[in-house]
């Protein structure tokens, strides 16, 4: 019991480090974006950003919300606003997508194959508002199978 403790608590511990990790770099890759693009204060900006991705859903709309405001007050065109939107949804893809699961899956031992049908699974019962259990689950069917002596299958399912 205590090595299962163990394993989990070390398992999520890193997956807290990569998620402070990937979006810190989120903020820095937005900050950068949004100093190209013109946006003042694209360091506060891509700190807000980075710091408010760690809550989920809520905080991705409002760290994409207040640049996009900030753009359309600070400029006469349409195309700041545009690109600060584009920016922030292509990052938001491109890591979301790509990035964390390959991160996530490499640190915390588990496969990628695993973060994608957990995801599946999370969204479909549950819905989109509850699939932030998609990558917290994996990590537990993993201990639980690497402590349980009769359980080979689920350590070679989740890792």
């Amino acid at each position: 019991m205590t090595q299962a403790l163990d394993d989990a608590a070390q398992r999520v511990s890193r997956y807290l480090l990569m998620q402070i990790l990937v979006n810190a770099g989120f903020g820095a890759l937005f900050g950068i974006g949004l100093y190209f693009i013109g946006v003042p204060s694209p360091a506060l900006w891509g700190a807000v950003a980075g710091i408010l991705r760690i809550v989920p859903y809520l905080g991705t709309l409002v760290a994409a919300a207040m640049p996009i405001a900030l753009s359309l007050a600070a400029f006469t065109s349409w195309l700041p606003p545009l690109l600060v939107f584009v920016l922030f949804a292509g990052l938001e893809l491109i890591i979301g997508n790509f990035v964390e699961p390959w991160l996530y899956g490499t640190n915390t031992g588990i496969s990628s194959l695993a973060l994608l049908v957990a995801a599946i699974f999370w969204t479909v019962l549950w819905g989109p508002p509850d699939s932030s259990c998609q990558r917290r689950s994996p990590c537990a069917w993993w201990c639980w199978g690497a402590t349980c002596h009769n359980s080979h299958f689920s350590i070679s399912c989740w890792g």
